[in-house]
């Protein structure tokens, strides 16, 4: 089987959760041991992003087929379809909703990790909405063969907001982001609570920069009050010297911060909001996050209740075990499968 993979969210140039997806996804499928299939991966835009991709090129049955245009041509479909670019294919798959051209003929399987754009549009930028007022995730879902969902939440939210057949959609776990070599921070306060996020409104960074919390709060991945962009060693450190991760989003379809915690023994406290609860299971120290009080007791409790600290970084581990790449690659493979067959 030739299996086209839309690659274009591996040159975000800020790497979000759904490039850290495909990337992680794509280097299970093309590492598993039985694979006979082809994969042909496509990107686009008007630099060659040689560096991104190459990794990739190194497995066997591995094409890489780069269209050099701008991407603006994209977004208003003037681009040849992608299977074509890719000469021809038996599925295409995509990791997420983007500007799509394909032939009407081409089996398309895409994943889906949240359905915020329908649940919670208030808690999207102004960017935010006008993309995905433009890509049409409705009509994707309805263009799809077959569609992914990241969690049994985000799966039933897009059967009730978009009208899916359930037969249609199925829902995969992904895996956790691989750690990488930690590159030291200068200037980060001696304790601290961490905050990991990009997603706007429905992160809740602001209410928790505005908690009374008894350590101060480092946030990466924002650019509002927080340390921004940083590399994924930076990442990596910062992570693994704070007392706590803070994840308590107003709604999520699946996170990968909680996963990240887990794989260096920082404890996760967290809201029981969208697929959090899905997701962590017992891992968590779960709090109403539209309360600072509850948020500030919380973290109260897992500063000084060594018990308790300890607990949530076993169980953390333990649940950690059930996501697996491998497990992702393979469950994702028969998906694609069923599109063409």
């Amino acid at each position: 089987m030739r299996l086209g993979i839309d690659a274009r969210s591996l040159l975000e140039l800020h790497p979000s959760g759904v490039s850290v997806y495909t990337t992680q996804l794509l280097h299970a499928l093309c590492t598993l041991p039985d694979r006979t299939d082809t994969i042909c991966l496509y990107t686009s835009g008007w630099n060659v992003p040689t560096e991104r991709i190459k990794p990739f090129l190194d497995y066997p049955q591995v094409e890489w087929h780069h269209l050099r245009v701008p991407n603006k041509l994209a977004t208003m479909h003037l681009t040849p379809r992608i299977d074509r670019v890719l000469q021809s294919v038996d599925v295409l798959f995509v990791p997420n909703w983007n500007f799509l051209s394909v032939t009407k003929h081409c089996p398309v399987v895409l994943t889906v990790h949240d359905s915020s754009v329908a649940l919670y549009p208030h808690l999207l930028s102004v960017k935010q909405r006008w993309w995905h007022r433009l890509i049409r995730p409705a009509a994707q879902l309805r263009r799809a063969t077959r569609s992914i969902a990241v969690s049994e939440t985000t799966r039933r939210d897009c059967i009730a907001q978009f009208g899916l057949n359930p037969n249609t959609i199925t829902t995969i776990y992904s895996g956790p982001p691989t750690p990488v070599a930690p590159v030291p921070v200068a200037h980060l306060p001696k304790d601290y609570l961490v905050v990991i996020g990009t997603g706007g409104g429905r992160k809740n960074i602001e209410f928790i920069q505005q908690a009374a919390l008894p350590l101060p709060v480092v946030v990466i991945g924002d650019t509002a009050g927080g340390y921004g962009y940083v590399s994924d060693g930076e990442k990596w450190y910062i992570l693994q010297h704070a007392q706590a991760l803070l994840y308590v989003s107003l709604y999520e379809g699946f996170g990968f911060p909680p996963l990240e915690a887990w794989q260096v023994g920082v404890p996760v406290i967290a809201s029981a909001a969208g697929a959090i609860p899905e997701i962590c299971g017992q891992a968590a120290f779960y709090v109403n996050p539209y309360s600072s009080s509850d948020l500030g007791s919380a973290v109260g409790a897992v500063l000084s209740d060594h018990i308790l600290r300890s607990q949530l970084i076993t169980a953390g581990q333990e649940r950690l075990k059930q996501f697996q790449w491998e497990k992702t690659a393979r469950q994702t493979l028969q998906v694609l499968r069923q599109a063409v067959y």
